[in-house]
């Protein structure tokens, strides 16, 4: 009994440190957590101002200072939970999984991300095919991912001088029957370096950025047992994710 015992810490260790050493060393896990703070701090910080500009009005309306107020505190709240959900991922895998529309995943993720959209003129064509299934997610890590992902479009347009731009948001079953998502943008799309090895701890062409988010992206969707990869369409760049479309035994 002890015997087992001592090899299922040392599984659990053993795991732990796999993951730790997919996202580098403790600057660059310190700098992954910082990264995701910073999405719902950011828009909380929209919502702020405004808050601000709304009650700066002579005939400001409430109802809308009071909408403004609810999502600035929505978003404090997701930072302190997204926080506690990398922790356990990366110290257990653990997610905390429930029954999900993808349609709903993306609802939440523009609502995050849609302040600064609008600002620099960048639409969103969703294109979700009808009578897909619910699946089996952590809902604010796929959320985690989706934000990640449309954030990432938005600075390649911004990035690359456009005045405006458009992303669009693919939800589709692939022919295994999981569902892909693809994340599409007009900006410059990635050159062959970006595609061959695109998650390499602080690789990034955006200015400022710490080429983070793809990794921590790659981890939430590998313990959803999907897979993520780069490309180049059309119009642009391309990142395509899979979410299994059954549940997983639990870590």
């Amino acid at each position: 009994m002890e015997r087992e015992q001592a090899e299922y810490r040392l599984r659990l260790q053993q795991e732990a440190h796999a993951r730790l050493t997919r996202l580098g060393s403790v600057n660059e896990l310190s700098a992954a957590v910082a990264h995701e703070i910073n999405q719902p701090l950011s828009a909380a910080a929209t919502y702020t101002r405004l808050l601000a500009e709304e009650l700066g009005e002579r005939d400001f309306s409430m109802k809308d200072a009071r909408e403004s107020a609810e999502k600035a505190n929505a978003q404090v709240q997701r930072a302190a939970a997204v926080v506690r959900r990398l922790r356990d991922l990366i110290q257990t895998g653990r997610t905390e999984r429930i029954e999900a529309e993808v349609s709903e995943l993306l609802n939440a993720a523009l609502e995050v991300v849609k302040p600064e959209l609008q600002r620099a003129g960048v639409s969103i064509v969703s294109q979700v095919e009808g009578d897909l299934p619910t699946v089996t997610v952590d809902v604010l890590q796929v959320e985690q991912v989706l934000i990640n992902l449309l954030r990432n479009a938005y600075e390649a347009i911004e990035d690359a001088g456009h005045s405006s731009g458009m992303i669009t948001v693919g939800v589709r079953r692939s022919p295994d029957g999981d569902l892909e998502i693809v994340v599409g943008d007009t900006g410059p799309g990635f050159d062959a370096e970006q595609i061959d090895n695109p998650f390499a701890p602080f690789h990034t062409t955006k200015r400022g950025g710490l080429g983070i988010g793809l990794n921590l992206c790659r981890s939430i969707v590998e313990a959803h047992g999907g897979q993520i990869w780069l490309a180049n369409g059309g119009q642009g760049a391309e990142v395509h994710f899979t979410i299994r479309n059954r549940s997983l035994p639990a870590p």
